[in-house]
């Protein structure tokens, strides 16, 4: 079970450039400590992630990415420069934890090749009550863009 109130916040991001790359990493705060997890597939196996850089851009709302920069290092030493750019986003809320999900198209550099893909970036934070009343707004357009299909 999760603890929803407790957890600072996260950012997970995955992406896919066909059947042999893929990467899937995870940044946690809990406690003032921040936490990465994740892995790279790559010719057919699983590597895990040693290192991870993300910077977000958002100029129209904080904690709603438009874009990301990610660079990633994987235990073999190899690196991975990262953008993505955002195609739409949803938001949720649960426990007073606002949860921003984006579609997003990918670009991923490995220092030899550029490859394009599609994946989703999870930016969870908590907004507080004065928050969360503010961005109601943004809930409610979503549920009727929804209910409108």
């Amino acid at each position: 079970m999760r603890d929803w109130a407790n957890v600072e916040g996260w950012n997970w991001i995955s992406a896919q450039f066909g059947e042999g790359l893929s990467f899937n990493v995870w940044e946690g705060f809990l406690g003032g400590e921040r936490y990465v997890n994740g892995f790279v597939h790559r010719e057919g196996t699983n590597r895990a992630v040693v290192r991870l850089e993300l910077e977000y851009r958002w100029p129209k709302r904080m904690h709603v990415p438009e874009s990301a920069f990610l660079n990633i290092v994987d235990e073999k030493g190899d690196r991975y420069q990262v953008t993505a750019s955002s195609l739409g986003h949803c938001p949720l809320i649960k426990s007073g934890l606002w949860i921003e999900e984006v579609f997003a198209g990918f670009t991923l550099n490995d220092g030899h090749t550029e490859h394009e893909g599609i994946g989703v970036i999870e930016h969870a934070w908590h907004a507080g009550s004065r928050r969360t009343l503010l961005g109601m707004r943004q809930l409610l357009r979503a549920a009727g863009d929804l209910y409108r299909r």
